[in-house]
């Protein structure tokens, strides 16, 4: 792989590893709130599908919208739900992706979430 690639590969596999590990941690992989998910007509009105909006806040955000941004590497996208994750980072390697899951536990806890 050159380097692009080893980058988008670890970025991959670091949303994937914390996703998993938030929802080992009590966190449902969506949320299921009515205001999380808006309708749409296909077909000329013949079918509605739904799709997944991005939670109002904390609350609302499962495991999935929590984990890293696999386009940025980093959980800028956390501040826009009330939470700073901007000190957190994924170390190359993924030398230090325990440490992660620990420090986004802890900021979830402070808002009031509660983990098992």
């Amino acid at each position: 792989m050159n380097p692009e690639e080893v980058v988008k590969f670890e970025r991959f596999i670091a949303h994937e590893y914390i996703e998993g590990h938030l929802m080992e941690a009590g966190i449902p992989y969506l949320r299921e709130h009515p205001d999380a998910w808006e309708s749409f007509s296909n077909d000329g009105g013949k079918t509605i599908e739904y799709y997944h909006t991005w939670p109002r806040n904390a609350f609302h955000a499962g495991a999935h919208d929590l984990s890293l941004n696999e386009g940025t590497g980093g959980f800028g996208h956390w501040r826009s739900l009330g939470m700073d994750a901007s000190r957190v980072e994924v170390a190359p390697r993924l030398k230090n992706i325990d440490d992660v899951v620990a420090a986004l536990k802890l900021e979830l806890l402070s808002k009031g979430i509660e983990l098992k």
